[in-house]
């Protein structure tokens, strides 16, 4: 009985045993589980269509049509190098169009992402054509999307490519993007590298035509406001002063409106450029040149520096600015003609010595006064400001330098325009002469030289102008100059202002008037430059990529690429820059 009881005794659990059961059953039940897995998988495989399954893209459509893009950016992908340097190809033939590009489109067709990776493939062909794409989306209003994407780190490595064709298409795209404005261009300036790589394609360049296009992208860096950091810069205004010995004229041109860009309203990138060796025989050299589009960016370079502080205008006087400058001023280009006034104006408003030497520069004010007298509205105004300065701020000589030179018959015809602005800026500049002609003890025969200029019949006629400064500075100056004695007038006396004392008028300030060329309110005696920044030109036909236009944020600074782009040869010159051989 009591074996009987031991047998049915439950007895306690073998732990070494239970562990090895739990184990093994473990085992068994991951292999069923993945047993299981793999059915499953292989039942979903079996049963995937057909169509769900990218094929390879041998072949493209002939014809070239927008409905083909989705078949474009499947070959893209592919794996055959040819067919996706082609499908990149025709994407970028659609977006080369030169009537609304289907950029929208393009981008909504998935095209913008497969684009980017391409930057980083191992053919160039394919990495080329890619750019291109790329290059011709940031030529529009679309640029945001280039940065959206992710494109510029690729963009920025890629200026380090060995092949040059590389290198040139992502410069062009970079000074797209870089010229949509301030925030792109600080981006790209905190981008490691990107100044640091484009700095070396402009001092070893491998061709013309990329030289052409890094200058242009390296003076986009310099617009905008407000102006970007000079420490960011880094080697920039350096670059740019060694630009000015190139020989090529677009090269040039895109320097000087980098320098001009750093230049506006900077009295420190003045005062770098003034300090850099050459910098400013090199630019007196660009106002003799023969291409409009090198001289006036030039002349608003100097015309920035001459409206900073009276030593920066010294150095350039003593650079030999005038003498190029009062030719200027009669250019047969009206622009130049606007720009040489202007820069002579804020000469004018220097130091009494700095007007001295302006005015008595062989034909410098001779010209300024034709231009003033019967050239276009535009220009007049300027060199309005140029007469009203010296009369205002020179010393009696050098204004009765600008009398003698017939100065009474440019104001008489700035007079008879009746616009109230230059009106009031002449009125003044009258005050301003006959005061001065009354220490020098010449007011009288200054009064019958106006006369004999019809000038009395020009203040006569502003006495019933209808705006009232016009009309109060024009009576102000005939009770102080003009009032003809009562006694005179009746003996019939010769001189029509007899023996009357004359009264001399105050002294005008500028700062009352307005600055031109607006004639807005100003602070200062300086002639802001004239509007309208003229715009990049176009490239000579040896770029391969064209030429992107260049207005300033304002305006258009981009360039979008051609349908075609064969790499231009060499140029046979060359030029020497920090060492370095530009060819």
């Amino acid at each position: 009985m009591l074996s009987d009881r031991l047998k049915n005794f439950h007895r306690g659990i073998d732990s070494a045993k239970s562990a090895k059961s739990r184990q093994e059953a473990s085992v068994r039940l991951a292999r069923s589980k993945r047993a299981e897995m793999m059915n499953k998988r292989r039942a979903a495989i079996s049963e995937t269509p057909a169509a769900a399954v990218v094929p390879e893209c041998t072949e493209l459509p002939t014809e070239l049509s927008l409905a083909h893009l989705s078949i474009y950016v499947q070959a893209m992908q592919g794996s055959n190098v040819d067919v996706m340097v082609a499908a990149t190809a025709s994407v970028r033939r659609l977006l080369s169009k030169d009537n609304k590009p289907p950029v929208d489109e393009v981008l909504a067709g998935g095209a913008g992402p497969v684009l980017v990776r391409l930057l980083g493939h191992p053919d160039q062909r394919v990495v080329f054509e890619a750019a291109w794409c790329i290059t011709n989306i940031a030529s529009t209003e679309h640029t945001s999307k280039v940065v959206e994407l992710g494109a510029i780190p690729a963009l920025v490595a890629l200026l380090r490519s060995p092949h040059a064709n590389v290198r040139e298409q992502v410069i062009w795209c970079l000074g797209n993007v870089v010229g949509d404005g301030p925030t792109y261009r600080d981006m790209l300036l905190d981008t490691p590298d990107c100044v640091a790589a484009l700095t070396l394609n402009i001092q070893a360049p491998a061709n013309v035509s990329l030289l052409r296009n890094a200058t242009w992208a390296m003076s986009n860096f310099c617009r905008g406001k407000p102006k970007p950091d000079p420490a960011k810069l880094g080697s920039v205004l350096g670059v740019l002063v060694g630009l000015l010995r190139s020989s090529d004229k677009d090269v040039l041109a895109d320097a000087l409106w980098g320098l001009s860009y750093l230049t506006d309203g900077s009295i420190t990138f003045s005062g770098q450029l003034i300090g850099m060796e050459g910098a400013l025989s090199c630019l007196v050299d660009s106002l003799r040149h023969e291409r409009s589009g090198v001289v006036i960016p030039a002349l608003r370079t100097i015309g920035n520096i001459v409206s900073g502080d009276d030593d920066q205008t010294e150095a350039l006087i003593d650079a030999g600015c005038l003498g190029p400058m009062a030719k200027l001023v009669s250019s047969d280009k009206r622009n130049i003609r606007r720009e040489a006034c202007w820069a002579a104006s804020n000469i004018a408003a220097g130091t009494k010595d700095q007007i001295g030497r302006l005015v008595h520069t062989p034909s410098m004010m001779a010209n300024v006064q034709e231009q003033a007298r019967v050239d276009e509205w535009f220009v007049r105004r300027e060199a309005a400001w140029v007469i009203s300065n010296v009369a205002n701020s020179g010393k009696p000589i050098d204004v009765a330098a600008m009398v003698e030179g017939g100065v009474f018959e440019s104001i008489v015809a700035l007079l008879n325009s009746k616009e109230p602005k230059t009106c009031r800026l002449m009125l003044d500049a009258l005050g301003d002469i006959f005061s001065k002609g009354s220490v020098l003890g010449r007011l009288e025969g200054w009064l019958l030289r106006f006369e004999e200029a019809d000038g009395l019949e020009a203040v006569d006629d502003l006495q019933s102008h209808e705006n009232s400064d016009v009309y109060e500075a024009s009576t102000r100056l005939a009770e102080a100059y003009l009032a003809e004695d009562d006694e005179d007038d009746e003996a019939e006396v010769a001189n029509p202002f007899g023996e009357t004392a004359m009264v001399p008028a105050p002294t005008a300030t500028h700062q009352t008037f307005g600055a031109a060329p607006a004639f807005g309110q100003a602070t200062t005696a300086f002639n802001t430059a004239p509007a309208g920044t003229p715009g990049k030109p176009a490239a000579a036909a040896a770029n391969p990529f064209g030429a992107a236009s260049g207005a300033g944020f304002g305006g258009a600074a981009f360039g979008a690429a051609p349908a075609a782009a064969p790499v231009a040869s060499a140029p046979a010159g060359a030029f020497s820059f920090a060492g370095a051989t530009f060819q």
